[in-house]
């Protein structure tokens, strides 16, 4: 949606684009005294990592579906007289053999710098774009995003005195597009995960601060935001109804159950998963199960937002 004074001369545009292993998002905002205005957004489904696990490379029809998304962008930044941008990329990018040549290949075909950005620095971004939704009351936050090539779990300390602080996190190379999930092999596939989970628990004491009802829970990713819209009964995903809002885990969990029972056919009917989500709902889902089964909190948070957000937050930070 574009704000009706979006292409004033005199205001300022940022942008932030996060490619990730499934999707190119773009954001372009102006600077508000509370933060930033968005007027401007675009999502589109690239499947960047499609068979990277077989080849251990990014294959040439991932590649131009993905360049023909980051030229809108460009397009759209040119369109907007953008000052200022950040286009990051991350699991896919960080696991190809191939990176460097598919970052060249960016720059020569759409004009755009893209940095490939490590784990750490992923789970800082999106942290930072979901720290509005952190609940001043609980001082510990799990924060998750369940991404097409990757998982971040972060372990945050939250006070009102100051900004949330990453005290811990992990970053799995298990996603939605990139492992073959279902209920078959999600056991055998997610023992790595299983283990890099039980560690973070372990080492952090989780376990003790769930139990004294002092952590809260933040999910961002397709995944969650799909469950939370078909909870709602939407006739179709709109964002403003999703982002922010708490769901009962145990109804998640439930909505998981009738998902395992819909035909394929069904899914690809159902307006909130449809031909975009039909594969990727229940890889997600068995991730969720799993993060679920360390941490049972009683409700969830649902983030439509993160690293794009992280990105432009960091930007407005550092030019004012």
């Amino acid at each position: 949606m574009i704000h009706p004074l979006a292409k004033q001369k005199d205001l300022k545009h940022f942008a932030a684009i996060d490619l990730g292993t499934n999707s190119c998002r773009l954001l372009i905002a102006t600077p508000t005294t509370a933060g930033f205005k968005v007027v401007f957004a675009f999502s589109r489904m690239v499947r960047l990592g499609e068979d990277l696990a077989q080849h251990q490379r990014i294959l040439e029809g991932p590649m131009n579906r993905t360049i023909l998304a980051l030229k809108f962008c460009a397009e759209k930044m040119s369109e907007f007289n953008v000052e200022h941008y950040k286009a990051v990329a991350t699991a896919a990018c960080r696991m190809a053999e191939n990176r460097d040549e598919f970052i060249e290949r960016i720059h020569q075909e759409s004009g755009l710098t893209v940095d490939v950005i490590d784990e750490s620095t992923e789970a800082e971004l999106s942290l930072f774009g979901c720290s509005g939704l952190l609940k001043p009351q609980y001082p510990y936050a799990i924060v998750f995003d369940i991404g097409g090539g990757s998982t971040e779990v972060i372990w945050v300390s939250h006070s009102t005195k100051g900004s949330p602080t990453i005290i811990d996190y992990v970053s799995v190379p298990i996603g939605v597009i990139n492992q073959d999930l279902n209920q078959l092999t999600a056991k055998t596939i997610l023992a790595p995960m299983e283990h890099m989970f039980e560690k973070l628990s372990a080492k952090n004491n989780i376990s003790s601060y769930l139990a004294q009802d002092q952590v809260q829970m933040i999910g961002t990713s397709g995944t969650v935001t799909t469950l939370a819209a078909i909870d709602m009964n939407l006739k179709k995903y709109d964002r403003k109804y999703i982002d922010g809002v708490m769901v009962s885990s145990n109804r998640l969990l439930s909505i998981i159950d009738q998902l395992y029972q819909m035909s394929n056919d069904e899914k690809l009917a159902h307006s909130c998963i449809g031909h975009s989500r039909a594969d990727l709902i229940i890889p997600g889902a068995e991730i969720f199960k799993c993060i679920h089964h360390f941490w049972p909190v009683k409700n969830l948070i649902i983030a439509d937002r993160g690293v794009r957000e992280g990105i432009l937050m960091k930007m407005l930070q550092s030019s004012t």
